[in-house]
C-alpha cells in the first residue's frame, strides 16, 4: 500500500524570522507570562500566537508593538537579539504618530516593518524622531523611509519649528566648520565640492534631505570628540 504524502500548510520562513520568533517566547516565558494570556492581551488567538512562536508564520508589526509594550521590552532587541532593555520612553507627539505609522503598516511582517522604522529608535535620534513626529507625515515602508522622513523636515517644510531646529543645526555645523580644514574635511566626508558647503552654510542654497542628515551626523560626530 502506497502512503501519501503529506506536506506541512505553512512555507519555510527566512531565519531573520525565525529568530525573532524563538526570541518571544524566551522573554514571554522570563516574565512568567503563558502564551494564552499573552494571545489574549494582544488580540491574537491561541493559535495565531502559538503559530508564531513556532516559526510557522511571521509576526506582524502591529502584534510585535503590542507584545512589545505590553511585556515592557524594547522591539530593537526583538528584532536583532543585542541589548535587551525595556520599551523605549516616548513623548506624546511619538507615541502618537507611531501609533498611527503601526496602523498604517500593521499586516507587514516585523523583520521588515523595523528595518524600515528602527532608527528613529537610536539613542541619537531623539530630536529627528520629534521632528518627524510633529511632521505628521506617515511614511512608506520601505528601503528608502528614512529619506522620505527627511523630505518632510528640511528646509522647505512649512512648519516654522521645523525651520528653526534645521537652523540650529547649520549654526551647529557652522561651527564645528570653522576650524582650520574643517570644512574641506566636511566636503570630502559628504563627497561634494567645497563651494557647495559655503552655499549651504550661508543660506544661499538648501542642503535637502539626504544631505542635511548627512550634515547631522557629521557634527554630532564632531561634538563627540570634545
Amino acid at each position: 500500500m502506497v502512503q501519501r504524502q503529506t506536506t506541512s500548510r505553512f512555507k519555510p520562513l527566512p531565519d531573520c524570522h525565525r529568530k525573532i520568533a524563538y526570541r518571544l517566547p524566551y522573554i514571554r516565558k522570563c516574565q512568567g507570562v503563558s502564551q494564552a494570556r499573552l494571545a489574549a492581551d494582544v488580540g491574537l488567538t491561541l493559535a495565531q500566537l502559538a503559530n508564531i512562536e513556532a516559526g510557522r508564520v511571521p509576526l506582524r508589526a502591529a502584534a510585535a508593538w503590542k507584545i512589545c509594550q505590553h511585556l515592557s521590552v524594547h522591539p530593537q532587541w526583538l528584532f536583532n537579539g543585542h541589548r535587551e532593555s525595556a520599551f523605549p520612553e516616548l513623548t506624546d507627539t511619538q507615541k502618537n504618530w507611531f501609533d498611527q505609522v503601526v496602523v498604517a503598516h500593521g499586516s507587514q511582517t516585523f523583520w521588515d516593518f523595523w528595518a524600515s522604522f528602527g532608527f528613529l529608535f537610536l539613542d541619537d535620534q531623539a530630536d529627528y524622531f520629534e521632528r518627524v513626529a510633529l511632521s505628521g507625515h506617515i511614511p512608506k515602508c520601505d528601503a528608502e523611509t528614512e529619506k522620505e522622513c527627511l523630505t518632510y523636515i528640511s528646509p522647505k517644510s512649512k512648519c516654522k519649528g521645523v525651520k528653526s531646529e534645521i537652523q540650529k543645526l547649520i549654526d551647529r555645523v557652522k561651527r564645528k566648520a570653522s576650524k582650520p580644514g574643517a570644512k574641506a574635511e566636511l566636503a570630502r566626508t559628504l563627497s561634494v565640492a567645497p563651494a557647495r558647503i559655503t552655499e549651504w552654510l550661508s543660506g544661499k542654497k538648501e542642503s535637502g534631505g539626504e544631505y542635511t542628515l548627512r550634515l547631522q551626523k557629521w557634527v554630532e560626530q564632531q561634538e563627540r570628540q570634545k
